[in-house]
């Protein structure tokens, strides 16, 4: 399996659905009874769906050549994922939600996840940049077409969080517990993607999930392209407790039990965990 060339692949279908999706407004919004318990993941647009036949069409042929299964968040999961060597996993609009309102946040992601759960390589397009963070396993990570080159470390570590987190009491207990270690600087603005990519690219920063009762959590295809690229530019990709990720469970797609933690390094990933040891809340929801 070439996944270089898979990467490429990836990278253009993903570019593709971005200027489709920047040239279309959402139309219709509507409700989805699969998704979680957040109002984040339970919208859906006419648009997520063209995104996602246009993504799907793309990489018809690479499954086709390869065997690999299929895991995308508006159809039914149909098991693939679990007999493949590997499967393509497709978020044809990560943060619906942000492109519905009109505000930043919203992306295209995705990532080939090998059949154990690894990650061989991930592409997130940021739909208002314009811009495509894309990379795979042992190869590289890139911005558009230049080399990723880690930023020049700031002062204050960042912790990055999605917006349906600024009522949840449990994050600003963390926050509290890390400003213990020093400054920091709180953001509850964009979508799991961008998120993750913001953690990389405004180092020290973290992008956390709190593990939380119910539905929900966020699911595969939020955090499997990311996942590849911080890891492979050095980060820590991760569950909250600093197991590794579920990438392929057999019984569920969400990660509400797990929580997710995104780092830019294993030492901003340090800082969190420090920072919740002594408290089952982060823990069990």
């Amino acid at each position: 399996m070439n996944v270089r060339a898979l990467l490429d692949e990836a990278r253009a279908a993903a570019e593709a659905a971005g200027r489709f999706i920047a040239s279309r407004r959402p139309g219709a919004v509507e409700r989805k009874a699969a998704g979680g318990d957040s109002p984040a993941s339970q919208v859906v647009t006419e648009v997520d769906r063209a995104s996602e036949a246009m993504i799907v069409e793309a990489l018809e042929p690479s499954r086709v050549s390869y065997g690999l299964g299929l895991l995308t968040e508006e159809r039914p999961d149909d098991g693939s994922r679990l007999s493949a060597p590997a499967f393509w996993c497709i978020d044809p609009l990560d943060g619906t939600l942000a492109y519905v309102e009109n505000e930043p946040g919203s992306s295209v992601c995705i990532a080939l996840v090998a059949r154990d759960g690894t990650p061989l390589l991930g592409v997130v397009h940021d739909i208002t940049r314009g811009t495509t963070l894309h990379g795979a396993r042992g190869c590289g990570v890139w911005v558009g077409d230049a080399p990723w080159s880690s930023p020049k470390r700031g002062v204050n570590l960042r912790l990055f969080g999605d917006r349906s987190h600024r009522d949840d009491a449990r994050y600003d207990a963390l926050a509290q517990r890390l400003r213990a270690d020093g400054p920091l600087q709180v953001e509850f603005a964009r979508a799991a993607a961008t998120n993750a990519w913001a953690a990389l690219e405004y180092a020290p920063g973290v992008y956390a999930k709190l593990p939380k009762p119910g539905r929900g959590g966020g699911s595969t295809w939020d955090f499997a392209a990311t996942a590849c690229i911080v890891q492979e530019a050095g980060g820590v990709a991760t569950a909250f407790d600093g197991s590794p990720l579920r990438l392929n469970d057999p019984h569920t797609t969400f990660f509400s039990d797990t929580g997710v933690l995104f780092a830019s390094s294993p030492e901003a990933a340090a800082a969190v965990q420090r920072a919740s040891v002594g408290s089952s809340s982060f823990h069990a929801g």
